[in-house]
Parts: structure tokens; C-alpha cells; sequence
């Protein structure tokens, strides 16, 4: 197995009751944005797709890909999506909330335990223990995108 490149930095975010992180340097932008068009047969997972000041990104609905509950109602906002690169793919990632840039400690960087369930555990390159819990390293090229893509 191919240890995953730890990030100096993280963007955290959560969905759900789980708390993500991704390499900030793959972070463009985090807007909010609520207007998809709809790609017919696509996996239940893509939202849409959203144009950004003429650039058409696909946006993959995290809590659908997590088999989660939907979100409630959030009083009239629109989704918040995180805006990444990957090479020559953009893509948006929906997700409930966006928390702190952190620098976490490598040596606090673990393979994802057995314990999380499916499909969380595909979409995770490893964990980060915290003082407050775990923070999931999503691997959203290899994982995410690859997934939605296949099915």
C-alpha cells in the first residue's frame, strides 16, 4: 500500500457529524452557490453542474455520496461548496460547514481505522488525531471522483 502525501495544510470542513480535511493548496475557492443544472443519468451524487464566472464545474453532493441523511433546511441559504483543483479537473465539493486552515502534526497522521464504516472509509486517505477528534483526509481525486464517475 502507497502511503498518501501528507498536506502541511488543511482546509476542514464537515459534513455531517464527520470532519474532513483536504490540502489547502487544492482549494481554490469556497462559495455559495445554489443554481445546478441537472446531469441526466449521472450518479445520485452529482448535483449538477454550476457555472463560475464562465467555468462550468462539476459539483458531487457529499452527503449523498456518504449516504447520509439530507440536510436541514438552512433558513434560506444557499449550499456551500468548496471549489478544488486536481491537475486539469475543477470540481465542487457540498458540504454543511467550512472550518479553520490547520497545520496539523504529522506524526499525528494515522491509515483510516477499520471502524469507519463504508463508504466513508474508501473516500479517506488516512485520519489526523486532534484533540477534538478525528479529521478524515478526503482523497477527492482518487476517491470521490472516481467513484461517482464509475457508477
Amino acid at each position: 500500500m502507497t502511503l498518501p502525501v501528507i498536506p502541511s495544510q488543511l482546509c476542514t470542513f464537515t459534513v455531517g457529524n464527520h470532519h474532513f480535511g483536504i490540502d489547502v493548496a487544492s482549494v481554490r475557492e469556497v462559495v455559495r452557490y445554489g443554481i445546478y443544472t441537472r446531469v441526466p443519468k449521472a450518479h445520485p451524487a452529482i448535483r449538477g453542474l454550476m457555472s463560475l464566472r464562465g467555468q462550468v464545474i462539476l459539483t458531487i453532493d457529499l452527503r449523498i455520496l456518504l449516504r447520509l441523511p439530507p440536510a436541514p433546511p438552512a433558513d434560506g441559504r444557499v449550499p456551500l461548496n468548496l471549489v478544488t483543483h486536481h491537475g486539469d479537473q475543477t470540481l465542487a465539493l457540498v458540504a454543511d460547514a467550512v472550518g479553520d486552515v490547520i497545520s496539523p502534526d504529522a506524526r499525528a497522521f494515522e491509515a483510516t481505522p477499520d471502524t469507519v464504516p463504508q463508504p466513508l472509509h474508501d473516500l479517506c486517505s488516512g485520519v489526523f488525531k486532534q484533540e477534538r477528534g478525528l479529521i478524515l483526509l478526503l482523497d477527492v481525486a482518487a476517491a470521490a471522483l472516481s467513484k461517482v464517475t464509475a457508477a
